[in-house]
């Protein structure tokens, strides 16, 4: 990510680009997770830090405002509304550190940590 602040991880830009939607009548639906396309790394918010924004967001947008924030998980997982009790747990694979997510049939999805 680049030093400067950018929408992508500026809670007050985010915040300020949501309530102008409102102003317009649009209703934010959902903020996303930026998914694992090739060449898109530098674009991406670690998970973590996403949801502490996200957090962060919720103490200046009112609840009917606020966007879902979701992540359409690799493998086939699809769309899910992220918060910190979905996360599972982690773990360490070739790819590095992943978290781990589990539907609820059981199976395991993975997202890296960073």
């Amino acid at each position: 990510m680049p030093d400067n602040p950018c929408v992508y991880d500026d809670p007050a830009l985010l915040a300020g680009l949501f309530q102008d939607c409102l102003d317009l009548g649009l209703s934010p639906y959902y903020l996303f997770q930026l998914d694992l396309a090739p060449g898109t790394a530098h674009f991406r918010v670690p998970l973590r830090k996403g949801l502490a924004i996200y957090r962060e967001l919720g103490r200046h947008i009112p609840g009917p405002g606020l966007p879902a924030y979701a992540v359409d998980l690799p493998g086939g997982g699809g769309k899910i509304r992220l918060h910190e009790n979905l996360i599972a747990g982690e773990r360490n694979s070739t790819k590095g550190t992943e978290y781990v997510f589990k539907d609820g049939n059981g199976r395991e999805w993975y997202y890296p940590a960073e």
